[in-house]
């Protein structure tokens, strides 16, 4: 089951991405095992406030807010983790360090019909083509092929009135071609509109495989059409979210003057 851990650094920037050990000890904690989450581990040093988002197959989705309170090294979350089936049986991976949050509040709950998600999708599509066309794409084309997939669990990240970090699902959540990323703004539990244009944004997917990316940049508003509001945001940084590049800032492809895109490559993020 897809989950999601939203956090923001020191200049109030989300960051989002996978956490698939992410598991509830109880009505009240979360536990996730800490591996390869450097910058979700640095993030939470500077503000323990967090976003959690979970996708399910049916489709069904939650949002929650939360506080982190540690890292444990022994115990029963430890034990708990290492439990897991994810662990259990892998030779190459022992889980030593655990996060922990206290959950506060779950601040959406839906199930979209699949009538509703296909229209939602369409919807994007169209008013993609119709707001960009068709011109060269500028996100790195094993990126914009996983945010394409319909299938895959998807999230948008920002930043609250409150300073506190949301990650929401958007199923409708598509590429554009152009450095573009849009989403359905209709029946959201969350109304991305407390956002001002020019505000930090952040996206992530997961597909089956499992290959995690998460793109970043800022909100570009919300637009009224006659096919309903869509959201937009104008994508700056893209980044592997998945062992064993996760973490590392991908180059946005740039094109030449004979109008080939250059092969994009993979270099350490901040």
């Amino acid at each position: 089951m897809p989950k999601f851990l939203a956090t923001r650094d020191a200049a109030g920037k989300p960051n989002v991405v996978p956490i698939v050990s992410l598991d509830a000890a109880d009505e009240r904690t979360l536990i996730f095992a800490e591996l390869f989450t450097w910058k979700t581990r640095t993030n939470l040093a500077t503000d323990p406030r967090v976003g959690v988002a979970v996708v399910t197959e049916d489709p069904r989705a939650w949002s929650l807010r939360g506080r982190f309170r540690e890292y444990v090294e022994s115990g029963p979350y430890v034990d708990r983790m290492n439990a897991k089936e994810l662990f259990r049986y892998n030779a190459y991976v022992r889980v030593s360090r655990v996060g922990v949050i206290d959950v506060e509040a779950v601040t959406g709950a839906w199930r979209p019909s699949t009538l509703s998600v296909a229209a939602s999708l369409v919807r994007t599509m169209l008013l993609g083509r119709l707001s960009f066309g068709k011109g060269a794409a500028s996100l790195p084309a094993r990126v914009a092929d996983k945010f394409a997939r319909t299938r895959s669990a998807k999230v948008v990240a920002w930043v609250d009135s409150q300073g506190h970090p949301c990650a929401l699902p958007t199923f409708s959540l598509l590429p554009t071609r152009s450095d573009a990323m849009l989403f359905g703004a209709g029946g959201l539990p969350r109304d991305p509109r407390e956002l001002g244009p020019g505000s930090p944004i952040a996206a992530s997917v997961i597909t089956t495989e499992p290959v995690a990316y998460q793109v970043k940049g800022t909100f570009s508003g919300i637009r009224r059409t006659v096919l309903g509001g869509i959201g937009a945001m104008h994508v700056t940084e893209v980044y592997s979210a998945s062992p064993p590049l996760a973490g590392k800032q991908i180059e946005m492809p740039t094109t030449s003057p004979q109008g080939r895109t250059r092969d994009e490559t993979v270099r350490v993020g901040r």
